[in-house]
């Protein structure tokens, strides 16, 4: 049996629970989003914190969701952009080199806890406590859909507090969530409606990917 060595590295200068994690695209740092509002940003070679975005507070809400945005996704846009959401509905764009909001709005009445960005940047999804599926132009900011319901009884629309979202990378149109329902919904955004669901999973934070036409939860 051929056995291959891993490498384990363990971060030891975070200070606070961690509800959302990304690696960048490179590979080089990993985005944590804690439960003091802060987003910390750490080397994947020594484990070094390298920037922290946000309050670090004990009082503040948590950062629920964090999505690095794809390299390539626009001419002229800056890079290094992250974008990260809190409890509060608060949604915000940061250059994490230089620790500065480049953009932020607020879902009121929501708490966000899941996003993604589609894999060509031009486009991000949210969602969250009000159970709605919210798509956002990257380049206005502008809201493009907000989907709620679905075409059939077979694929409803979730009807408890959503906390993950992915796009599937090879459909531009198609993303997938998943909550306290006990359900995974899948949903067109060009339609604006759930197309069909699987049920079982019990989704209860940043734990749900899409790849090959698969669907891996946790």
């Amino acid at each position: 049996m051929n056995r291959q060595l891993v490498h384990h590295l363990t971060i030891t200068e975070n200070t606070a629970d961690v509800f959302s994690l990304q690696f960048s695209e490179d590979g080089t740092v990993l985005a944590a989003g804690c439960d003091d509002g802060a987003v910390r940003i750490f080397d994947t070679t020594t484990g070094a914190l390298l920037f922290t975005m946000g309050t670090a507070d004990a009082s503040a809400l948590a950062i629920t969701g964090v999505r690095f945005r794809p390299a390539g996704s626009g001419e002229g846009r800056a890079k290094n952009v992250l974008l990260a959401a809190s409890a509060g509905g608060v949604v915000q764009h940061w250059h994490y080199p230089s620790r500065k909001v480049l953009s932020k709005f607020v879902e009121r009445d929501n708490q966000v806890y899941g996003l993604d960005y589609r894999s060509d940047g031009a486009q991000f999804g949210t969602t969250g406590k009000d159970r709605a599926v919210r798509v956002y132009d990257e380049g206005t900011g502008k809201l493009v859909v907000e989907m709620t319901t679905g075409l059939s009884r077979g694929a409803p629309g979730h009807s408890n507090r959503v906390f993950s979202l992915k796009y599937d990378p090879d459909s531009g149109n198609t993303v997938v969530t998943g909550g306290w329902d006990n359900t995974v919904q899948v949903w067109d955004v060009r339609t604006g409606y759930a197309t069909h669901n699987i049920f079982g999973p019990h989704i209860a934070g940043d734990s749900l990917d899409v790849a090959n036409g698969r669907v891996v939860t946790g």
